[in-house]
Order: structure tokens, then C-alpha cells, then sequence
């Protein structure tokens, strides 16, 4: 699992851990953090990822249902218009770097806050390293 993998270094699962926390206590819904976390999971091949479910947003009232229209979010109505905001800028982010616009983070500016949309972005580099990180090492998901 993650956790025995970065076991071998206390001091940077600790880090890790504390980045995560900051993360999902910020100031974006849980609810958008993890329908992007999934979305790059998916485009990044992470299967680990794929499988774990962050407290937060359950709490904030994701179903299964919902992460299983994730792939239709540009079309399905029951995406608001933050999440997808969030989840094409994600895609972005993951596909075509280079090409995100000064648009592009003026919108989600006005949708999240400057300071969101450091929380965000700051979220999205972490999760795609996390998800290399994942698949590189092999990560196994947890059981139980």
C-alpha cells in the first residue's frame, strides 16, 4: 500500500499526510477535489486511486452513483458548473499544461477565490504526482 511504501521514510509520510489534510480543509468543496482526484486517476491510469474514496467528500455527500457518471461530466446536469470548471481545467492540466490560459485561471478564479485556486492547483500537482508515484512504485490498494 502507499502507506507501507512511504513508511520507509516517516518524515515524508508525515509530510504527505499534513498536505493532504491542508488540502481537503481548504476552501474548495471536498465534492470538486474528488471528482478531479478521480478524473486525472483516470486519465493517469492509477488504479490504486480509482478505488479509495476521501472521507471528506463522502461527508459532503458523493455517491458511487455520481463518481460513476464522472466519465459524461462535460454533459450530465447534475455537474455544477464549478465541478466542471474544475474537472476540464484538471483535464488541462493532466493533457495540455502548456495551453492553460490566463482565461482559463481567471474562471476558476471566479468560481474558487485566488485562494482556491491555489488549494486547487496545488491539489492537482500533487495528485498527479502522487498517482506516478503510485504507478510506478506499484502501489497495491488497501484491503478491507
Amino acid at each position: 500500500t502507499r502507506a507501507e511504501v512511504l513508511g520507509a521514510r516517516p518524515e515524508l509520510a508525515a509530510a504527505h499526510e499534513r498536505l493532504m489534510d491542508t488540502l481537503w480543509a481548504g476552501s474548495v468543496s471536498p465534492v470538486t477535489l474528488e471528482l478531479c482526484r478521480l478524473r486525472m486517476a483516470t486519465l493517469l491510469g492509477s488504479q490504486v486511486a480509482l478505488t479509495e474514496r476521501t472521507p471528506a467528500a463522502l461527508a459532503a455527500g458523493l455517491t458511487e452513483e455520481r463518481i460513476g457518471r464522472l466519465s459524461l461530466w462535460a454533459t450530465d446536469p447534475s455537474f455544477t458548473a464549478e465541478e466542471r470548471a474544475c474537472i476540464a481545467f484538471a483535464e488541462q492540466f493532466v493533457l495540455d499544461h502548456d495551453h492553460i490560459s490566463a482565461d482559463d485561471v481567471h474562471q476558476l478564479t471566479e468560481l474558487l477565490t485566488p485562494e482556491g485556486v491555489v488549494t486547487f492547483t496545488t491539489a492537482l500537482i500533487t495528485w498527479e504526482n502522487q498517482h506516478r508515484f503510485d504507478n510506478a512504485l506499484r502501489i497495491a490498494a488497501a484491503e478491507g
